[in-house]
Order: structure tokens, then C-alpha cells, then sequence
């Protein structure tokens, strides 16, 4: 399972239409995932019609007398948006890129810039443009594996991920030592000799990929001053979830795992015969790309006045990107969408 955790956000606007399409995109978003695989079975006394379609399960808010006006903005068409997004994310992984989403730089950026583009063009705005930017020399991994050996057992650990900027690994990979430091305190550390080894980490998440308990409390940085030669934090979400870290200020390789694959690498250290630590070996080959672009796509919608709106969504996103930031870029059309509609003589901004 690959996911990149994230809020459904807003930006800086304060409207009712915004709020009110935002939480449609989420809800959609939300209740997409809850899907069933397929409907049951139709029997003898049943239509092949299913019983009900997913989008009847999305949730709904009923609409106030004073905000009617925005019933014409439809959650169901958004995610679509959302939908498509994901798709380009998908494309760009089934091209066999093992680190994907809707990378700056390479070509689901470029898709992306005209999925965007054409779709201003279609809500009805103005002056689109497609604003060419130069890149700063890009991280992007080439590919990546994870292997822990303990006595006759071996476990890929199949989340592994690597945080924002590691560095790689050898060509010949590494392989060492796997060390358990619980979670990266200074108690965790006593007696432990980490030097040139893998530690595995537990760390607790905090609000957005930016905060967990590791990197707040020190867990991360003492690793590396111990002389930690790899360092793995598990995020300690029920299941086995991916998540692409930001820069974690490591110089060693450093990756995420989920949390059913880290309690595993811990079992197996904690049952490894006195003696016979368990081994990890790592491979990780890491590019510094130059010379790659993006763009900024923007459109206008006039108003009647000089006063300005600014509405802003990212683009880019990993993995499928649908939270963060594919609803956001849907809940963006939407308003243009919706605006493009009202006679000019209506917008005051």
C-alpha cells in the first residue's frame, strides 16, 4: 500500500463556495477508498443491476437557503479531477519507476502541466499561460531494495522507503548489522553499540510528514552521532503504510518503513540466536539530475474591480497524490469553473 499521508487542506481563501467544494473533493476522496472490490453476486431473483453504486456512498451536506447558489458546484465531477491526476501518477509508475507520483522534473510533470493547462482553457479563463521555471539539480532515486537475513528466514521489507535526500548507497550495496533502538531516546541508546550498523527506529507521527517523534525528540540525530551507518524509522500507523519522508538531516541512507514491516525487523533481531545478530542489505542508487524544468500554469478570470483573488494549488505529489495535492488542484477548477459561469458584471473581484 502506497500512501502519502496528508491532510485535505485549504489555502489561504475565505469563502463558503471554497469550503463547501473542499469538503466535497474530501469526501469524495474519503469514501472512494472505502469501496467494495466488486458487488455481491447477482442470484436468480436479482437484476444484474448492482444494489448501489460507490458514488451513491459519498457524503453530503445539505445546503443552507444562503448558500444555494453553490449547488451547481458537484463533488462527483471533482474527483474526477482527482481521478485523472492519479492516473498520470500511475502512468509514470507502470513505466517502472519505483520512486513516482507527480515528480518535478521529469515526464508525469510534464503531463501534468497539460492536463492543468487544457483544463483552464475548458473552465473558460484567460491569458493562460504555461511559465517555464528552471529546477535546481533534483533528487531522484533510481531504485531501491531492502533485505533482512536472520539465521535461514528473510524479510523484504517492501515499505522501505527513502526519506528526501538521502544519500545512496555503493554500487555493491551495504550490508550491516541491524540494530533496535526503540524509539531513538538516550535510554533507548544506552548499552547499544550502533557504530557503522542499521538502526530501526520507532517513532510516533505527528501532524504531517514534517513532525514525528524521531526527528522532534532527537531520535534521528542521536543515531547519527552514534556513528549509525543506516538508519530506518518506522512509523507507528496501524498497517504497513509508505510514506515519502522530507529531509531528515542524515548523511547516511535513511529510509521510512511501515509499521507491520518494522515490528517484523524487530522480532527478528529481539529472536536471533546470541551471537548472530541479523544482517540487512541495503541498496540504494541515488541520481542528481540538473538541468530539469517545471512550469507554473495560470489563468485570469476578470472582475469588475482592480481587487485580486489568488487561488494556488501544487501540482506535484507522491505516489497517487490524491489528498495532497489532487484535491486541492480540483478544488481549484471547481472555482473556476464556477466563477467562469457568473456574467463578469457579477464579479467584483
Amino acid at each position: 500500500m502506497a500512501v502519502n499521508i496528508r491532510s485535505c487542506g485549504g489555502g489561504g481563501m475565505s469563502s463558503r463556495a471554497l469550503l463547501l467544494v473542499g469538503l466535497l473533493v474530501c469526501s469524495a476522496l474519503a469514501r472512494a477508498q472505502s469501496r467494495p472490490s466488486q458487488p455481491a453476486p447477482a442470484t436468480e431473483n436479482q437484476s444484474q443491476k448492482p444494489l448501489y453504486t460507490p458514488e451513491e456512498r459519498f457524503l453530503g451536506w445539505p445546503i443552507s437557503p444562503s448558500d444555494k447558489q453553490y449547488a451547481a458546484i458537484d463533488g462527483n465531477h471533482l474527483h474526477q479531477y482527482v481521478e485523472d491526476l492519479a492516473a498520470i501518477s500511475h502512468r509514470y509508475r507502470d513505466q517502472g519507476h519505483q520512486f513516482w507520483g507527480r515528480i518535478d522534473g521529469p515526464d508525469s510533470d510534464a503531463a501534468n502541466q497539460q492536463w492543468l493547462l487544457e483544463k483552464f482553457l475548458q473552465a473558460g479563463l484567460s491569458n493562460v499561460h504555461s511559465q517555464p521555471l528552471d529546477l535546481p539539480p533534483q533528487w531522484l532515486p533510481q531504485s531501491w531494495a531492502v533485505t533482512l537475513r536472520s539465521g535461514d528466514k528473510t524479510l523484504q521489507v517492501l515499505t522501505a522507503q527513502p526519506t528526501y535526500g538521502t544519500p545512496g548507497t555503493p554500487a555493491e550495496g551495504l550490508d550491516l548489522e541491524a540494530v533496535y533502538a526503540g524509539l531513538g531516546s538516550e535510554a533507548d541508546f544506552a548499552g547499544r553499540d550502533v557504530r557503522g550498523k542499521a538502526v530501526f527506529l520507532f517513532s510516533i507521527p505527528l501532524p504531517s510528514m514534517l513532525r514525528h517523534s524521531a526527528a522532534i525528540q532527537g531520535g534521528v540525530k542521536r543515531a547519527v552521532q552514534k556513528g549509525a551507518a543506516a538508519i530506518f524509522i518506522v512509523l507507528t500507523l496501524p498497517g504497513n503504510i509508505r510514506t515519502q519522508m522530507y529531509p531528515q538531516g542524515t548523511n547516511v541512507p535513511t529510509f521510512s518503513t511501515g509499521l507491520d514491516d518494522g515490528t517484523a525487523v524487530r522480532d527478528l533481531i529481539g529472536q536471533a540466536p546470541p551471537g548472530q545478530p541479523p544482517h540487512v542489505s541495503i541498496h540504494l542508487d541515488v541520481k542528481t539530475v540538473p538541468d530539469l524544468k517545471t512550469s507554473t500554469i495560470w489563468g485570469e478570470l476578470p472582475g469588475m474591480t482592480d481587487e485580486n483573488i489568488m487561488i494556488i494549488g501544487h501540482r506535484d505529489g507522491y505516489f497517487e497524490g490524491g489528498t495532497d495535492d489532487a484535491s486541492g488542484v480540483a478544488t481549484m477548477l471547481g472555482l473556476a469553473e464556477y466563477f467562469a459561469k457568473i456574467p463578469k458584471e457579477q464579479r467584483r473581484r
